[in-house]
Parts: structure tokens; sequence; C-alpha cells
């Protein structure tokens, strides 16, 4: 195999790297916004529930549905924080594909400058970023 068809072999091998943590990135970054939505809405629920029910006690009315809202209130609040341990997962899932992007990116804009100038030091650099890039992708998808 020519250095040419190599080299573009290589590059087209990186590039497919970079579509993949490119999505997996977006889909990280998605879940991480919905799971901060859902806390939120789901903390606001309690706060509603709590103040319902202080106002029911207070005025010592209907005594059931303060037991209810007392019963429903540490569901709710564990929920919430169940939202946030998995948008804090995703951000940091996130965090990892954002650095493979960046060192996959910079993988191909090397090995193209090692096709045009055929410098060996050009090559290991950019075969290094690849394999950071690759190793990155591999974190934020276990992490």
């Amino acid at each position: 195999m020519t250095k040419d068809r190599a080299g573009a072999l290589y590059i087209s091998v990186v590039a497919a790297m970079l579509a993949i943590a490119s999505l997996l990135g977006d889909s990280a970054a998605e879940k991480a916004l919905q799971s901060s939505i859902a806390a939120t809405n789901t903390y606001a629920h309690y706060q509603a529930k709590t103040i319902r029910q202080t106002v029911l006690g207070a005025a010592g009315r209907n005594p059931k549905e303060v037991a209810r809202y007392e019963r429903e209130r540490p569901w709710l609040l564990a929920n919430a924080r169940a939202h946030e341990k998995a948008r804090d997962l995703a951000s940091n899932s996130d965090g990892w594909f954002d650095m493979a992007v960046a060192f996959l990116q910079l993988a191909i804009v090397l090995a193209t400058a090692w096709m045009v100038t055929e410098s060996a030091w050009l090559r290991v650099v950019s075969g290094a970023f690849a394999t950071a890039g690759l190793l990155a992708t591999v974190c934020g998808f276990f992490v």
C-alpha cells in the first residue's frame, strides 16, 4: 500500500472515530439537559407538596391529605436526587467526549500536514492525538 493510500485510510478511520465521539457527546449533553430539567421539575413538585402540606396542617384540615403528602415527599426528594446524579454522570461523559473530539480533530489536521510534508514527527504526534482521542472516547462511554 502506498503512503498516500495508507494516509487516506488513516484519516478516514480517525474521521470515523471523530464522528462517533461527536454523536456520543451530543447524546450525553442532551441527557444532561433532560436530567437537569427533570430534577428541577421534581424539586418544584416536592416544594409544592411541602407548602400544601404545611398550609393544610396549619389549618388543621384534611389530615388524610396531609399524611398522603408526608408519604409522597421522600419519594419525590429521592427521585430529584436520582435525576441530579444522572445529570452529573452525563455531564462528566460529555466532557470526555468533547476532549475526544478535540484530540481527533488535531489528529486529522496533523495527519494532513504529514501527508503534505512527509515529516515523520507529524505522523507520530498525529497518532498520539488519535490514541488520546480514542482513550477519551472510551472514558466518556464507560464513566
